[in-house]
């Protein structure tokens, strides 16, 4: 199928992004095509111990002006029912969203269908996913930032609270975690691997108030591990992300217990002796949180697609790849997941 024809039949309904490159030349093509209708678009990611939200939007055609701006629906019948039960009507919060006071619960199967005057009625179904059991994290494990072909060590002062005294320094290290869990056998089941950083530092301000500050960070992390399914080679370690991804299935755990392992850069503070800051306002700090995710496959699907759409959309030589959609009748994604959290203090 040639990439008019793909073009044709392709909606910007949800997160959705193509670019079509010329590589000897540019010139103004005509589409003289149909434009297909328009459709209703549902999107709604659920887990349990909580309640239903949907969001519902019009699909636009990949030539309208503005790709990114979707019209809200808030004038439709959105309905819901949880195994099999009679639907109940959702309520309308406007703006697109709808919402049900029914709270899920793990392999619960829930149904929303949703309706509006000259668009075709749409449906999806979705099976709510369990949590996963962590069975332990290891952190331990450290090395230098030195090992790393591709990088150098950095490293720098840490001050006391007024910053007016060096009590130590800070050197940047890759931090390998290990992270083992126990998958479920005769079933297929998809997860996702998600890692950040919480950093707050504390300073005294020319008033001598104490000041604080933080930030999430999310890059430094290195999923490389084989049940990602990640074979080439970065241009950098902990570079751009955009080569990783921490997506992956059982295909290769089936059943067993398995420890996956991943790494990230991060700052490590060392104390000179009797400099130790006696409480957390007096140093930075610093929490790694893993956030494991058990997913259904639509959302698996979702996520995977996604970043193929994303790294295609930024490579000429590549066709342009559609998001999965799962909503008969229509476009978006319904699909669920389950998160177990685990905290570290670094610092």
């Amino acid at each position: 199928m040639n990439k008019l024809n793909i073009l044709k039949k392709v909606f910007v309904g949800f997160a959705l992004i193509i670019s079509v490159f010329f590589v000897s030349c540019i010139n103004d093509v005509d589409f003289t095509g149909n434009t297909p209708k328009q459709l209703l678009v549902l999107n709604s990611i659920v887990s349990p111990d909580s309640t239903v939200k949907v969001h519902l939007t019009k699909s636009k055609f990949f030539l309208d002006a503005n790709k990114t701006v979707f019209s809200a629906v808030s004038d439709a019948n959105v309905y819901i029912s949880v195994n099999d039960s009679a639907q109940e009507l959702m309520t309308n919060q406007g703006n697109g969203l709808y919402a049900s006071s029914k709270v899920l619960k793990p392999y619960d199967k829930i149904k929303i269908t949703a309706s509006r005057a000259t668009f075709e009625t749409i449906n999806a179904e979705v099976i709510i996913q369990p949590k996963i059991e962590i069975l332990s994290i290891d952190t331990v494990h450290t090395l230098p930032l030195e090992s790393e072909s591709n990088w150098n060590g950095y490293s720098g002062d840490v001050y006391n609270i007024a910053h007016d005294t060096i009590i130590g320094t800070w050197t940047t290290k890759v931090i390998e975690v290990k992270v083992k869990f126990k998958d479920s056998a005769n079933e297929k089941n998809y997860y996702k691997m998600n890692a950040y950083t919480l950093n707050s530092s504390n300073y005294k301000s020319f008033t001598g108030e104490v000041m604080s500050s933080s930030y999430v960070n999310e890059w430094g992390f290195d999923f490389s591990d084989v049940v990602f399914g990640n074979t080439s080679v970065q241009d950098e370690v902990f570079g751009d992300q955009s080569s990783n991804t921490n997506l992956f299935t059982d295909d290769l755990i089936n059943g067993k217990e398995y420890v996956v392992t991943f790494k990230y850069q991060a700052e490590i503070n060392t104390y000179f002796p009797g400099k130790e800051p006696a409480d957390d306002k007096k140093a930075s700090a610093c929490q790694l949180v893993v956030d494991f995710q058990q997913l259904s496959k639509s959302a698996y699907l979702y996520y995977k697609t996604k970043n193929m759409s994303i790294q295609a959309n930024g490579n000429p030589f590549t066709e342009p790849v559609q998001v999965y959609n799962n909503i008969e009748g229509g476009a978006g994604i319904l699909g669920s997941f389950a998160n177990s959290v685990k905290l570290f203090k670094l610092r």
